[in-house]
């Protein structure tokens, strides 16, 4: 995807599956977009299982951009995307897994590999590393307002 196009969108009335970069060697490169520039996906269930998403820009989420979602990492690699917001990935009120994978050598302004708003994310395995933030979280950003259960991360493995 070159300049100018559109991300990868996925947009659902009920929710549904959404398999994304989950064949071998699949790739998602060279997008750009206001949200998300490799995938933009909204209220759905979104796994990545592979494949590598790399490349990317846009104003939230360079990689993925994920609003009101249920996200699961399973392998891949999410890598060498930009953002002001979220280098690798953007999350928005979503439920967020990462059981394995890498988010590396992404950034931003906030949130070099990952910025978490409003959302409940665990990381049971994988590789948060090499992302670059200009301002607030290298690894990874965590914003909510006060303290709720809408806005946590919780780290049970892994390294960030």
């Amino acid at each position: 995807m070159g300049k100018g196009k559109r991300s990868r969108e996925a947009r659902a009335g009920k929710r549904e599956e959404m398999k994304a970069a989950a064949e071998k060697n699949g790739k998602i490169t060279g997008g750009y977009a206001q949200y998300g520039g490799g995938i933009y996906a909204v209220d759905c269930n979104l796994y990545i299982n592979g494949g590598n998403i790399t490349g990317n820009r846009a104003k939230e989420g360079g990689g993925v951009y994920s609003w009101e979602d249920n996200m699961v990492i399973n392998g891949g690699c999410i890598s060498k995307n930009t953002a002001e917001n979220g280098g690798g990935l953007h999350t928005y009120n979503t439920k967020f897994d990462m059981n394995d994978g890498s988010i590396t050598d992404n950034e931003a302004t906030l949130g070099g590999g990952a910025y978490v708003s409003y959302s409940v994310s665990t990381v049971n395995g994988g590789v948060i590393e090499r992302n670059r933030a200009a301002s607030n979280g290298g690894g990874v950003m965590v914003e909510g307002k006060g303290v709720d259960d809408r806005t946590k991360l919780v780290m049970q493995g892994g390294v960030i």
